[in-house]
């Protein structure tokens, strides 16, 4: 047996160690196969749950909408309050903290109304090369995170997603909005509303990994490596220009070195040289 079967097997049998579970579904491959084995084990005795608020995409919303819908797992979608903390709008180096914290705490909430003991997150072991403050936040509120506690690797997630019928088992880089708005720079809704319909202008013209950096009066856009030579055709340039002047940037750049992970902490990284 595959190794990735044998964590899985694993992973079965943690569900059925700890009956009664609240899901953080975000929408991305790691939570989605985490829910369904939740659901193939636990049956109602879980709960998928979807934090909402504009740092989430509108695409991810449908996105989960019909991922439950299509295998049948219980699920909510549950407003968040993060564009609510200071703390969280200043946008520093704790960001993800403060957003997380928010997220957590409501699903604690959450799972005492309803009768849930257990809250299970999807971060897995390839996260953790990344900035990522969040995590502090998971275990301050006690959260699980099986896929790391069992070295899941992310090849190994959508290996094994693949072959449990999820559809998206094979997505680009996601990641909440306010990750595009350069660390120091204050978040809004206005300005995720615009990095939002940005980016799904950009999916719709066919470009599959997508980032709209926001610099203020200055849109700057990175797209999967071997997809930047796309960005100098003349027609599509004047085309994704227009656009993004009308949803209120002024100047429009491309990054000629294609999207690059923790692009949104540049700010960070260059002022600790």
């Amino acid at each position: 047996m595959k190794s990735a079967e044998q964590k899985e097997m694993r992973l079965r049998k943690f569900f059925r160690a700890h009956p009664g579970c609240l899901v953080a579904l975000s929408g991305g491959i790691d939570s989605s196969y985490l829910a369904l084995v939740a659901r193939q084990e636990l049956g109602p005795r879980m709960l998928a749950v979807t934090g909402v608020s504009a740092s989430v995409p509108a695409s991810m919303k449908t996105l989960t909408r019909e991922f439950v819908k299509d295998l049948d797992i219980p699920h909510r979608f549950l407003p968040t309050g993060e564009l609510k903390l200071p703390a969280y709008r200043r946008n520093a180096g704790d960001r993800c903290y403060w957003c997380k914290r928010d997220l957590m705490a409501r699903l604690r909430r959450l799972a005492l109304k309803l009768g849930f003991r257990y809250i299970v997150e999807g971060t897995q072991g390839g996260d953790l090369g990344d900035h990522r403050p969040g995590m502090h936040a998971v275990r301050e509120l006690k959260a699980l995170s099986p896929l790391l506690d069992l070295g899941f690797a992310k090849s190994e997630i959508r290996s094994n997603a693949r072959r449990l019928g999820i559809a998206h088992y094979d997505p680009p880089e996601s990641a909440c909005l306010a990750s595009r708005v350069l660390e120091g720079t204050e978040i809004s809704a206005r300005k995720l509303s615009q990095i939002d319909q940005g980016e799904a202008y950009l999916k719709s013209l066919g470009f599959r990994q997508v980032r709209l950096r926001h610099h203020g009066d200055l849109a700057r856009i990175e797209v999967g490596r071997e997809e930047v030579p796309r960005l100098g055709e003349k027609r599509l340039r004047v085309r994704i220009a227009s656009r993004m002047r009308r949803l209120g940037f002024r100047f429009v750049s491309a990054d000629l070195e294609g999207y690059k992970r923790g692009g949104g902490n540049l700010r960070i990284k260059q002022d600790n040289k």
